[in-house]
């Protein structure tokens, strides 16, 4: 038993696609650092965000982002897979693969730009 018919309680459930996972790291890494010092408009965050659900046929995702120490948004869009009612939130579980080490460079190469 996978970790993704553990987590939906199913036998054989699909584990979300690496494009779920690509798509929640393009979000982390796209909006710009400078943007979370200000007011961000969470409406238009969510309104980007399922306009990428759509385009990329997605059925959903869990976005979370830390400042400092904080968590600052923390929120799901979608549905935990095609065809089922359960809604993906803040708490849903993916399974991420090897998918984390990409993720990981990234961020070690946005602290090496920062010094």
């Amino acid at each position: 038993m996978n970790v993704a018919s553990i987590v939906s309680g199913r036998r054989g459930a699909r584990r979300p696609g690496h494009l779920t996972v690509l798509l929640l790291a393009l979000v982390l890494l796209v909006i710009p650092r400078t943007a979370w010092a200000q007011d961000v408009d969470l409406e238009a965050i969510d309104a980007w965000i399922e306009n990428l659900l759509d385009d990329w046929s997605t059925p959903g995702l869990a976005v979370g982002i830390v400042h400092g120490d904080s968590l600052v948004f923390a929120r799901g869009y979608g549905v935990r897979s095609l065809g089922s009612p359960q809604p993906v939130d803040e708490h849903t579980l993916f399974a991420v693969a090897s998918n984390s080490k990409a993720f990981t460079a990234a961020v070690l190469g946005m602290l090496v730009e920062d010094g």
